[in-house]
């Protein structure tokens, strides 16, 4: 068995150019926690994973409350320095700004214990698949845990079809 015969497609993308917020609400509608990040011309350049928005959205709200706290305290309730122009940037973040860019790939014929090695060894959930140097599919741990599962259900049951 190898990842072609596996794989998840079309694989859920996005362009590097959206804001976050859309990001996020392609994951919500496609059911998944994480996109491949594509540029204009649609080479697979980095993934945005829901913990990558999380922390984004950590951060941004950590620095919206103490900035502003400490800023308005310090300056009379203004906001100094352009501060309102920053957090209305924070807002409007693009997936290019917080998508990770180290991105684990293998071959369509890549088996699949050579994918759950990559996996396990890049500290990584799923493993984009290119063929002729274009993002063919994704195979997910899920993916391969579900594939385990069926062929043990079918050595146990072999008389099953």
């Amino acid at each position: 068995m190898v990842a072609r015969d596996i794989m998840s497609r079309p694989v859920a993308s996005v362009l590097e150019d959206v804001p976050v917020r859309e990001a996020a609400r392609v994951m919500a509608d496609r059911g998944v926690s994480g996109l491949a990040v594509l540029d204009r011309k649609g080479r697979l350049v980095g993934v945005i994973r829901a913990s990558d928005i999380v922390r984004y959205e950590t951060t941004r709200e950590a620095l919206s409350m103490s900035e502003i706290d400490h800023r308005r305290a310090k300056a009379g309730r203004e906001f100094p320095d352009g501060l309102g122009a920053r957090l209305t940037r924070l807002n409007d973040e693009t997936v290019k700004d917080i998508m990770t860019l180290a991105v684990t790939t293998a071959s369509a014929s890549a088996t699949l214990s050579q994918l759950a090695h990559r996996m396990s060894e890049q500290r990584v959930h799923r493993v984009f698949i290119e063929e002729g140097g274009r993002l063919a599919g994704v195979v997910t741990a899920f993916d391969i845990t579900r594939h385990l599962g069926q062929a043990f259900a079918r050595s146990s049951n072999p008389g099953d079809p």
